[in-house]
């Protein structure tokens, strides 16, 4: 059984802004960012959210291939209850 902490993702500790040259880890896997598209299903309101979001994960460089199905569901509820309130 180990003993102390987890060692925090280097991503995580570059947001956070304590990352140090001394503490950063080499041997992290790292998901490729190569093919970040919007599914081809989603609705027109998820799209539109979807531009809106994707641009601010991007920049704060933690968007992956690995998370693109999870933005899209969380675009789509957005759309839902959008149209919900609206209604």
């Amino acid at each position: 059984m180990g003993v102390g902490r987890k060692p925090l993702p280097t991503a995580l500790k570059v947001l956070r802004g304590t990352a140090q040259p001394c503490r950063i880890r080499g041997d992290e896997a790292k998901p490729d960012s190569d093919q970040i598209a919007p599914p081809e299903d989603l609705s027109p309101e998820a799209l539109k959210h979807w531009a809106t979001v994707v641009g601010h994960l991007k920049a704060a460089g933690v968007m992956t291939n690995l998370d693109v199905q999870a933005l899209a569901l969380y675009c789509e509820s957005y759309a839902m209850w959008r149209q919900a309130h609206d209604e």
